[in-house]
């Protein structure tokens, strides 16, 4: 019996979840998934690799994902109920339905439910987590318009799951974004994380200390004052500040002793103060300085409690021996110090400097502000962003917080960063102003954002307006659904194969403003990921975005994605072959061509001889293979990996085929030298990154040599300015560790030598270009 694709990795995956949760990590969703997994794979019910990895459900649905794309054999819109369906069951007297899931969705393809389906549409007084949600309120829009012959169509591809699948939405809650506007993340994901901030513990303890225990400490100071015959005891200072010490290297005090005699009632308040101690002592556990025996406070209590008894005339034990000369002078010793310090526990300086100290101590934790935060922003729709943060902040509150004022564009307040950074991810603003903010601050979650504004762009073409609603919610929770590992070249499944995007897609009316703005879209966002992360291969998320805006702009523009190592077949598909052409036709003749020895003319007449299709996908692959020195259809990811790299190459992952668009060219030329200067500084700190051992380290690599590569492409696009930037380079790494220095040398006079004397770089291969997946041990050594 063979064993079945991918069980080594999810056994591998399962130990990893288990041993988290030995250690006390919450890793229990992850047990639960990969434990499913494995079961499922040796039970044959999981086809790792498929479209349709399990039997029953068709590739539409959207499965439960594991991280490595790994279905778990869930569909999530199954499962228990949520709480707005147990709510509803109960409105609609439904909640001893023998099957719940299928009680809802006939009452949604009743009469009144699409009714109430079509005005939650009408009213924007829905939420669409699924995509499948979207089924009955396209339902109830084609009945509505008179197309129930669609709609029936429609309610036949859903019946064999109605039993099981949730296709409604939720109904208690809105959400109606503002054109143009996006935000991380929703009100209520907000909520949640600001009332999980943990409390400061080390705070709590002063706090506590401050509260209850230098009260105490102060009142046993008092207490034996009392019995001192005679001028406080005072510890004497020398020139530096430090405790004067005598010729025998005792410390100089000066005044009486303490204990040599009783005031009335001074045993009772001793035993008072003692039993207090004591009794605070068993709520909670005391700070060490306050427990540990030696400690000035210990020390004072001790002897209050022996000096107490003996005042009483108690029987002599332990806790009531006569106190000796030396613990005596320890005791005088600890009074004439604090004398010292603050003088006596009720005089002004002991005052003001414990009011200090509470005042210090008391002010609102950053746990508090944030809980206090979180509750106004409770009040905002939880599945909406926030407009206007001054409808949030409480800002009296926060001033009295006494924090550092936070500037943050367009908002500036007074809460504390780690509050005000959270509270940033709701915030509705232009995908630019998110990263003036930090909030965005890579290009992987700039692509998480952009769903956001492309749904409103795909959405344009609808003339009806409720349908471009319902479009955009569907749209937005289709890119949501987490992509499945595939082999072969599969594709993933497109929002256009989901039969209720199919039949919404019968009232496209295409309408050429809907195609310019898509196209205006598709540069504006590839200029903003280019701009503000230039260091970051296109991430493939970011490349589903502009395949989708591509579409919408009737543009033909091969986008490919980075394939996976671990999963690479030894081919490439079609469009891989024409993103090959494309760069030939920009970057021949270029820095980029000469730097990595590629011979664009060669590799274009290689492909164009191969027949269109599989023989050039073939042949492409080929070219790649003998460029890493690899052979193809090989188990070893290293040896994929390497292989992959060159069609990264190859190909410039995009950055060719964005020069496609009119104009960004010149606008990426612009800037070409300061983007440059951004990847080259960004790959010196990647390599030198410390603490990044084994997979982590050469994942460093791997991007540090990414961002090389779009540092050498954007060289090429403003080529008479690599004499300046040679120099900048130089400098900059003169000025990094000696050792590393060394080591980098190599790869800075590599391109060097390929601009200055491209025909001697060209006839050699060593040195060789900076690689990824290739000689990274060089760059192990450097960065330990």
């Amino acid at each position: 019996m063979s064993v079945p694709i991918g069980t080594t990795y999810s056994e591998n995956q399962l130990q990893r979840a288990l041993d988290a949760v030995a250690r006390g990590e919450p890793a229990q969703t992850r047990v639960r998934r990969w434990r499913a997994i494995v079961e499922g794979l040796f039970a044959g019910k999981l086809a790792i690799g498929s479209r349709t990895p399990v039997d029953r459900y068709p590739e539409w649905v959207t499965l439960e994902v594991a991280t490595g794309g790994f279905a778990t054999g869930a569909a999530l819109a199954a499962g228990p109920l949520l709480p707005h369906e147990v709510t509803l069951l109960a409105e609609l007297g439904l909640a001893d339905a023998e099957c719940p899931r299928l009680a809802l969705n006939r009452y949604f393809l009743s009469d009144l439910g699409l009714v109430r389906l079509f005005q939650a549409v009408a009213s924007r007084h829905f939420i669409i987590e699924l995509a499948e949600e979207a089924v009955l309120p396209t339902v109830a829009w084609l009945v509505v318009h008179g197309h129930a012959d669609v709609a029936r169509e429609l309610v036949d591809a859903i019946v064999p799951l109605a039993h099981e699948l949730r296709f409604y939405p939720r109904l208690d809650a809105s959400s109606s974004p503002r054109e143009g506007l996006v935000h991380l993340e929703s009100a209520g994901e907000v909520v949640a994380r600001l009332r999980a901030i943990p409390a400061n513990l080390r705070l709590l303890a002063q706090h506590d200390t401050v509260a209850t225990w230098t009260p105490f400490y102060d009142a046993a100071i008092g207490l034996v004052l009392e019995t001192i015959d005679g001028p406080l005891p005072v510890a004497s200072k020398d020139e530096a500040g430090g405790w004067l010490r005598g010729e025998h290297g005792q410390f100089v005090v000066q005044g009486g002793w303490p204990f040599k005699h009783v005031p009335a009632g001074w045993p009772t308040r001793v035993q008072a103060l003692v039993d207090a101690v004591e009794q605070a002592r068993s709520r909670r556990e005391s700070p060490k300085r306050f427990s540990r025996a030696g400690e000035p406070f210990v020390v004072l209590m001790d002897a209050l409690a022996r000096a107490a008894n003996s005042a009483n005339g108690s029987t002599p034990t332990n806790a009531s021996q006569p106190l000796s000369a030396r613990e005596l002078g320890r005791v005088r010793l600890i009074l004439a110090r604090y004398v010292a310090t603050r003088g006596r526990p009720d005089a002004g300086i002991a005052r003001a400097e414990r009011a200090k100290q509470r005042a210090h101590a008391t002010a609102r934790t950053h746990q508090q502000i944030a809980m206090a935060v979180a509750e106004r922003l409770a009040a905002h729709a939880p599945w909406s962003g926030v407009d206007d943060l001054d409808d949030v902040l409480n800002k009296s509150e926060a001033r009295a917080a006494n924090q550092t004022v936070v500037e943050e564009a367009p908002v500036a307040t007074t809460l504390p960063r780690a509050v005000m950074r959270r509270l940033q991810r709701c915030v509705n603003d232009t995908p630019e102003g998110l990263i003036r903010r930090r909030v965005v601050r890579s290009a992987e979650v700039l692509a998480a954002l952009l769903p956001q504004r492309t749904s409103q762009l795909q959405a344009a073409s609808f003339d009806d307006g409720d349908l471009r609603a319902l479009y955009a919610a569907t749209y937005q929770a289709f890119r949501r659904r987490r992509s499945l590992l595939l082999l072969n070249l599969r594709k993933q499944v497109g929002i256009e194969e989901l039969p209720w995007v199919a039949a919404m897609a019968r009232f496209r009316e295409g309408a050429p403003v809907a195609a310019q703005a898509a196209n205006a879209a598709l540069e504006e966002f590839a200029l903003l990921a280019l701009g503000e992360f230039p260091q970051t291969m296109l991430p493939n998320k970011l490349v589903k975005e502009f395949v989708a805006l591509a579409t919408q702009a009737d543009v033909k523009m091969p986008f490919t994605e980075e394939l996976a190592a671990d999963i690479f077949m030894g081919g490439f598909s079609q469009k891989f072959v024409d993103a090959a052409h494309v760069a030939a036709t920009h970057l021949s003749d270029s820095l980029y061509a000469r730097y990595y020895r590629l011979d664009y003319q060669d590799i274009a007449k290689r492909l164009a001889a191969a027949r269109p299709g599989e023989a050039a996908a073939n042949t492409l692959a080929t070219i790649c293979a003998e460029r890493a020195g690899e052979p193809l259809q090989t188990w070893s990811a290293a040896s994929n990996g390497r292989i992959i790299e060159q069609e990264l190459i190859l190909t410039s992952h995009n950055l060719a085929v964005l020069l496609e668009l009119p104009g960004m060219r010149d606008a990426l030329g612009s800037r070409a030298g300061e983007l440059a200067r951004v990847c080259y500084a960004w790959t010196l700190r990647r390599l030198q990154l410390k603490g990044a051992a084994g997979h982590a380290e050469l994942h460093h690599i791997k991007n540090a040599a990414y961002a090389w590569r779009q540092m050498v492409f954007l060289l090429s696009l403003r080529e008479s300015e690599l004499p300046a930037f040679l120099t900048e380079a130089h400098a900059l790494l003169n000025q990094q560790p000696a050792a590393f220095a060394q080591a980098f040398r190599p790869a800075l006079q590599g391109l060097q030598m390929a601009v200055i004397a491209p025909q001697i770089w060209l006839a050699h291969q060593d040195p060789a270009p900076f690689l990824g997946w290739k000689d990274t041990q060089r760059w192990r050594m450097s960065a330990a």
